[in-house]
């Protein structure tokens, strides 16, 4: 997927996700445009430093995927759900 599919993702599926104080924060003090760019910014981010992330950039945009051995499956336990 790529990160903007990832974020879409995220705003469908997982609207708790969408936006947190530290998102909306951020985007107060203008270090991010909007909380599309301050999630962006934070697929982004995990992409560089989660190894079981794998980046592929030998395409435009890049694709994640998660390395194989890994789930394909990505769920959020219960109790981070309702913070």
């Amino acid at each position: 997927m790529t990160p903007q599919q990832i974020r879409e993702t995220i705003k469908a599926n997982y609207p708790d996700l969408y936006g947190p104080e530290s998102h909306r924060r951020n985007v107060e003090k203008k270090h991010y445009k909007n909380l599309d760019h301050a999630l962006l910014s934070q697929i982004y981010m995990a992409s560089r430093t989660d190894r079981q992330i794998v980046v592929d950039k030998t395409q435009k945009p890049i694709r994640l995927t998660l390395a194989s051995g890994q789930g394909n499956d990505v769920s959020i336990p219960d109790e981070e759900k309702n913070i």
